[in-house]
């Protein structure tokens, strides 16, 4: 694993991907914002709200799709939503080796550390060929219920075509009119979009191994996220349905409860999709999507919060704690210092603009406190998911939900090294003992 600390060149290209974030995002909010790229004027604030929505593959919007974009602006998001799925630095790599040019060691660095893997050109074109490839089925799959959905042929392949983007890239914006609950009855429809879900959540690396290097013994990395990944899965379709078999999936059958609750599940890990209402579920189901959304998905995949990997080195280090241990271990693997630090730091730094953001936005909202707390959750966490407020906020928590997206994509370790040097001091301090607990 490359350890950002020990490169000198570090901060600019790091720096760089955040102006190109930015950059790339004021340049999608200048098309959904002219008035040729929508059916009905929206004010910049919404286009910029969009925009980063579908960069950071969040999913809030402060409009109805299908009210504002025309097939054009429509193209546009699908585009946009892509790039932001599949890496902005994997783009700029592809398009350097279209032109047959030699990356520079901070481009293939950077990429490296992004995908973990060194073989950074078969990496490009892999995950090029392969998203584009599951992107395909995944519109094959849901396109008869759409269909029958639309009734027309056109609309039904741009928006099969949409949706199958969406998913796999976890944007989860959508052109069924603000959600998914058309096909809360369509277990197929369903079940190809948790596949699309899963399979964008588990990260590049990880399926990169499960394919090229079936027959090899597998990384620390894609066993604990397979391990994980199944676990959060599972566990939280079982206590999904458990609160609420007899509340918000009462009235469905039992097949329609068991699809809509591993859905339900699956779009709490970042997604956004949801097939039911969320203002209409059980406050613990909505603390348990809480703590889906703030876990996340893999580290290097399309979905956002801390992190599996982040969340099994602090499990490690926990349970070393409690057995009075030094080393930390994983699956009888030690881990290195810094991994451990930047797992701290990871959730450290979460928590801490969580909390910040959730109190500033909870003192000038008059929106319920929990509802302006799972909406910076969401936003955080590039999930999407909504109890309804977002229309109805104020400007200012807009634009900060929108660089909250933004974040959420870029990552906080690579912004925290962008602005910090890790250099060790040669001052040596004497230790002494501090009473915690």
């Amino acid at each position: 694993m490359l350890v950002l600390a020990r490169f000198t060149f570090r901060r600019l290209p790091f720096r760089k991907i955040a102006l190109l974030y930015l950059l790339l995002n004021f340049f999608f909010s200048i098309i959904y914002w002219l008035p040729f790229a929508n059916k009905r004027q929206m004010s910049f604030l919404d286009a910029w709200f969009l925009s980063s929505s579908a960069l950071s593959g969040t999913g809030l919007t402060t409009i109805t799709l299908t009210d504002y974009l025309n097939p054009f602006s429509e193209f546009c998001l699908m585009l946009e939503m892509q790039i932001g799925g599949i890496g902005i630095m994997v783009v700029i790599g592809g398009l350097i080796l279209i032109i047959q040019k030699e990356m520079s060691l901070p481009q293939i660095t950077l990429m490296g550390f992004g995908q973990n893997q060194r073989n950074i050109k078969n990496m490009i074109f892999f995950i090029v060929s392969f998203s584009l490839a599951v992107e395909l089925i995944g519109m094959l799959l849901v396109f008869p219920a759409v269909i029958e959905h639309t009734g027309s042929m056109p609309q039904a392949l741009m928006k099969s075509a949409f949706h199958s983007i969406s998913s796999f890239t976890h944007a989860s914006l959508d052109l069924f009119g603000g959600n998914v609950y058309p096909f809360t009855g369509n277990p197929l429809f369903l079940l190809t979009t948790v596949a699309l879900i899963t399979i964008g959540g588990l990260g590049f690396p990880t399926i990169w191994e499960l394919i090229a290097f079936r027959k090899h013994k597998k990384s620390l990395f894609t066993k604990v996220n397979l391990r994980i990944h199944g676990l959060l899965l599972l566990g939280g379709t079982l206590l999904l349905l458990l609160i609420e078999w007899n509340g918000v999936f009462s009235p469905l059958s039992v097949e329609d409860k068991l699809s809509n609750g591993l859905f339900l599940s699956a779009g709490s890990r970042n997604s956004g999709y949801s097939s039911v209402d969320l203002a209409l579920l059980n406050p613990g189901s909505l603390m348990l999507i809480m703590v889906l959304m703030f876990i996340g998905g893999s580290a290097s995949s399309c979905a956002g919060g801390i992190r599996m990997t982040t969340l099994a080195v602090l499990a490690a280090k926990a349970k070393s704690a409690f057995q009075g241990k030094a080393d930390i271990v994983i699956m009888k693997k030690s881990l290195y210092d810094e991994d451990v630090m930047k797992a701290y730091l990871m959730f450290f730094v979460f928590a801490s603009l969580y909390l910040f953001s959730t109190i500033l936005l909870v003192s000038i909202e008059r929106h319920p406190p929990e509802a302006v707390a799972f909406e910076v959750m969401s936003a955080m966490t590039s999930t999407g998911f909504s109890v309804g407020i977002t229309p109805g906020l104020t400007a200012f928590s807009q634009i900060w939900l929108s660089i909250l997206m933004i974040i959420g994509k870029i990552g906080l370790i690579p912004i925290v090294y962008s602005v910090m040097d890790a250099k060790k001091s040669a001052i040596k301090y004497a230790k002494e003992s501090i009473m915690a607990g």
